[in-house]
């Protein structure tokens, strides 16, 4: 506590203390005056403050440590007590389940050894029998069955083979595209056929005139489209990325071939699918007998017989594992479209019709 000002603000005189009091007074002029307390702030010492500060955040930090360690031990203290519980359960179980019974692999055992057992000894007793078998081999059993004489025929004409177009392109540069136009003989299933000397083809595409896509499709080998006759065609090779040089064969579909008589006709298949078409008259109504002779060759094919309004009359398999004669019967005069499929193996084929 200090007197602001020690003289009388009035007169100028100096101010006495007054005793017990907190106030001063003139003599001169009678004037009181309080005193003035000024509130001292009583500051902290700095480096006392942050020792303080650390001490308690040190505290702090140790608290909050030894609570979460706390805390870790009683949840593994709770895991271990839940472990414990599940092996004992587990264990009661184990101890109140029923023991499986193997009974279903003796059962598997004697029904495996019966049989072979039964076999020994049957085959022993016929050994020991001395009995000639030789008399039921199998070369007897063919020599004494009754085979079906195959009826004779004569081959009525040959069919040429299927006629092929070829085009070749150089498609040396990035992206080079090479078109080649085609006019398609006749209706039926045409084989393409594309060669490279990469190991990579080109994409084909076949467009009609009207914009029509017939086919997209990137191919080395064999593709087989059906084309319809006198329409034009464009064939549209394009190398992408790869330079190549192509050959692209095209295997025509052949002329129907019109069977005037009885017998067989000479034809062959050259890629699979192929699809060869006839034409057949009979002069008689009757049942005729077709079937797919072939005995250099390994022929199967599907056989389609339609009637003059294109109605399916009869279909079948026949060649080297379906050889078998079919029956089908036939009114005179009405002319049938029969088409052979190929299904199995290339080369030639006799296909016969003949009066039964």
């Amino acid at each position: 506590m200090k007197i602001v000002n020690m003289a009388c603000p009035n007169c100028g005189a100096k101010l006495t203390e007054d005793e017990g009091k907190k106030t001063y007074s003139c003599e001169c002029c009678g004037s009181s005056f309080a005193m003035e307390q000024e509130q001292v702030s009583q500051g902290m010492n700095p480096d006392n403050a942050m020792v303080a500060g650390y001490e308690f955040e040190k505290g702090r930090q140790i608290a909050q440590y030894e609570a979460e360690r706390e805390q870790i031990a009683a949840a593994q203290a709770e895991a271990e007590a839940r472990r414990r519980q599940q092996e004992a359960i587990r264990a009661q179980r184990a101890a109140a389940a029923p023991r499986k019974s193997k009974a279903w692999i003796w059962i598997i055992v004697v029904a495996v050894a019966i049989p072979i057992f039964a076999t020994l000894f049957i085959l022993t007793a016929i050994s020991r029998s001395g009995y000639d078998f030789s008399q039921y081999n199998s070369n007897t059993i063919v020599e004494s069955s009754t085979e079906e004489t195959d009826p004779t025929y004569d081959v009525i004409c040959t069919v040429d083979k299927a006629n092929v177009v070829t085009f070749e392109a150089d498609l040396q540069e990035n992206g080079a595209t090479e078109t080649f136009e085609y006019t398609a003989p006749r209706n039926g299933r045409y084989e393409l056929v594309l060669k490279s000397n990469e190991n990579h083809g080109p994409t084909v595409t076949i467009t009609d005139d009207l914009g029509n896509e017939i086919l997209h499709t990137w191919f080395v080998g064999q593709k087989t489209v059906d084309l319809i006759g006198e329409n034009n065609y464009h064939i549209q090779c394009y190398s992408g990325s790869i330079p190549m040089v192509i050959t692209l064969m095209i295997i025509e579909q052949k002329e129907t071939v019109e069977i005037s008589g009885l017998g067989a006709v000479s034809d062959s298949f050259e890629y699979e699918h192929q699809a060869n078409y006839y034409t057949f008259t009979p002069d008689e109504d009757g049942t005729y007998s077709i079937r797919i002779a072939n005995d250099g060759d390994s022929i199967t094919c599907d056989t389609y017989i339609y009637d003059e309004y294109d109605n399916e009359i009869k279909n079948f398999r026949s060649g080297k594992t379906f050889d078998t004669w079919h029956d089908v019967d036939l009114s005179a005069g009405t002319t049938y479209t029969i088409v052979n499929c190929q299904f199995i193996g290339l080369g030639n084929y006799d296909f016969v019709i003949i009066k039964k």
